[in-house]
């Protein structure tokens, strides 16, 4: 039962439901949900969607991407495959042919023509922004629903669920230019199943999992070393004012980092005996020094299992964020916020309801071009030229010394390089996963890299070491057989 309430210029939508006392009973979920939207006492940002031509009669649109300079579009299918434009979506191409039933659940686009998609247990890679394409090695059965690059690696995240189970093939890494991947699940939980990745501006690598069962196998993740090892994030909201004082969440199902390092995540949490889901802000060294999470908005009036498709998340800059629910006339389609997800804006004019209702899917956009939108199961592409993304890029610490080691994997033998590597101080270390030294060197004056000769035994390691401003960096990599 809905009821809308009007007070002090704001509108709090609130659904009222039970929660389940066992998966088979997920129909009777409780889920109490509030939507706080300002209307009255904040500057309202006018956004007008416009419409393009149909992608196709029959794909029904999953995920979209833009090529670095804005020139191409790539948008995903739910069931026939991968779609290109290089004139703003007047014409079409289906470079990428499936038969029925054969999703792309996530399409990223990067420098050099690279563009990787995830599928039903498959990667592709293209190399001239989606014109042709070709599947590659990795180890991977289950849906992959996101991949992101940082540094010269590229990380694309698996998961998976159906009536009260959550699996997924976890982490897959890559270090060549997605050609091969490989695993790297060491300290996620035993579900594997990922939704979503991000990574800060130090190349922090975040894992959003997934756990509809609320076991302890969901939650946030993040890596140090490149997905070497995996630490859990506590995820205690401060639900003050909202339902309880503790909420707890278990279960992210999308996850976005802005260019000042502010985590914004969705999913679904528990306070007390009553299932909430809503958006959830905070920062990495606030949430580390055990600062509660803000809630970011309670959105979506459903229960744990009508979680499909997951809200999208985008940051248009450090302050400004866009962000959907698949819902009806009412509370469905694109929110904007220009305060980081304290309020936010229904942003629908323009937009032609699915099904019913407005259901946003997901955003892309090129730094101070036009921004495009997608439905869940829509055929159109939405554009808008009222707003744009303005990324800013962050200004690298000046003392803050970056380094990489190659190759990765590697036997007896790596060489690891610097800019100022002599300006380290006095030593470079081993650690395994758990922390503890396996060996050390003392930094060597020379060109920028030190080769590294070791007995080190198979297994995943981590190299440490000091920047300038006495800052600990971390890189993990692995000794083969």
């Amino acid at each position: 039962m809905a009821q809308f309430l009007q007070k002090t210029g704001k509108l709090f939508l609130m659904t009222i439901s039970m929660r389940p006392t066992a998966p088979f009973q997920r129909l009777l979920t409780f889920a109490y949900t509030i939507l706080l939207l300002p209307i009255a006492g904040h500057a309202a940002t006018t956004i007008r969607w416009q419409k393009k031509s149909p992608i196709t009669t029959v794909a029904g649109a999953s995920c979209i991407a833009t090529s670095p300079g804005g020139d191409t579009l790539i948008i995903g299918a739910y069931n026939k495959g991968v779609f290109v434009t290089t004139d703003g979506g007047d014409t079409w191409r289906n470079t990428l042919s499936f038969a029925v039933d054969s999703p792309v659940y996530c399409i990223s686009a990067f420098n050099d023509g690279l563009t990787v998609a995830g599928g039903e247990g498959v990667i592709y890679c293209s190399n001239d922004y989606g014109i042709s394409w070709r599947s590659v090695n990795a180890p991977c059965r289950y849906p992959i629903r996101s991949v992101i690059k940082s540094g010269n690696l590229f990380f694309a995240g698996s998961g998976d669920y159906s009536f009260g189970v959550e699996y997924g093939d976890g982490v897959l890494i890559s270090d060549d230019y997605g050609n091969n991947w490989r695993s790297a699940n060491v300290g996620l939980p035993a579900t594997q199943s990922v939704w979503a990745l991000a990574a800060d501006r130090t190349g922090r690598i975040y894992a959003a999992c997934s756990d509809i069962n609320g076991a302890g196998h969901g939650g946030l993740y993040y890596s140090d070393n490149n997905g070497a090892f995996w630490n859990h994030m506590d995820l205690t909201i401060d639900g003050r004012g909202i339902i309880y004082d503790e909420v707890q969440l278990t279960e992210i199902t999308n996850l976005v980092i802005s260019p000042d390092d502010s985590i914004i995540c969705s999913g679904n949490g528990i306070s007390g005996s009553v299932a909430v889901t809503g958006m959830f802000r905070n920062t990495f060294s606030e949430a580390i020094a055990g600062q509660k999470w803000l809630n970011a908005g309670f959105w979506r009036s459903v229960s744990f299992w009508l979680r499909s498709p997951a809200m999208s998340l985008s940051f248009l800059n450090s302050s400004e964020v866009l962000g959907s629910y698949t819902g009806g006339l009412v509370t469905g389609g694109p929110y904007y916020s220009a305060d980081k997800g304290n309020t936010w804006q229904h942003i629908i004019d323009g937009i032609d309801p699915v099904g019913g209702g407005y259901n946003a899917n997901a955003f892309c956009g090129v730094n101070g071009k036009r921004l495009y939108m997608i439905q869940h199961g829509d055929n159109d592409l939405y554009y808008s030229d009222s707003i744009t993304y303005k990324l800013e890029t962050p200004l690298p610490d000046k003392h803050s010394i970056a380094a990489h080691l190659y190759p990765n994997p590697s036997k007896k033998r790596f060489t690891i390089c610097a800019d100022g590597i002599d300006k380290l101080l006095n030593e470079i270390t081993i650690t395994d996963i758990y922390g503890r030294k396996q060996a050390s060197w003392n930094v060597t004056h020379g060109n920028g890299s030190m080769v590294i000769t070791h007995q080190l035994p198979a297994g995943h390691y981590v190299i440490n070491y000091f920047s300038g401003n006495s800052a600990m960096h971390n890189i993990g990599f692995i000794v083969e057989p």
